[in-house]
């Protein structure tokens, strides 16, 4: 049975799945934490449960989100996991692990959409931009169209 840390007394009751999925759209970290109800007096706050390690805690989405870009983060999260937070949010990451998401993108030949969105990285980590990049800014080359709208993890076009 999951930790009751951060919740009392109080029994987790999952939302209904369409709830969770709702949940899931508007932050892709749910999908590895399961949304349980709204507490009473708790300004929205509701309790969650980790599906990875099994971790109950109360709060709201940043506190989810929180449990895997922290420094001491969720013990069984992936850099697969965290990339895919890094590149559909703009959570700040330990810089711990913004240097290993980062080497993972790059490693895997996929982008990095806080590089590229003119978002600083977290954990004030420098990125080397080639030079078309570096041109593209200096000129202002900019076609209209924002790198945020698109937060999937793709492969860079060469």
């Amino acid at each position: 049975m999951a930790s009751k840390k951060g919740r009392g007394d109080q029994p987790f009751v999952p939302v209904s799945k369409d709830k969770q999925r709702e949940a899931e759209r508007k932050f892709c970290g749910f999908k590895w934490v399961t949304k349980g109800q709204t507490m009473p007096n708790s300004n929205g706050n509701f309790l969650m449960e980790c599906k990875l390690c099994g971790q109950g805690f109360q709060g709201s989405q940043t506190k989810a989100a929180q449990h895997f870009t922290i420094k001491n983060n969720c013990p069984k999260i992936f850099v697969e996991q965290m990339a895919e937070i890094w590149n559909k949010t703009k959570y700040g990451f330990d810089p711990s692990h913004a240097r290993k998401i980062m080497d993972f993108l790059k490693s895997r030949g996929l982008r990095d959409n806080r590089c590229g969105s003119g978002r600083e990285p977290a954990g004030n980590v420098e990125f080397e931009d080639s030079e078309e990049e570096r041109r593209a800014v200096e000129v202002g080359d900019d076609d209209g169209e924002s790198d945020a709208e698109d937060m999937e993890v793709r492969r860079e076009v060469e």
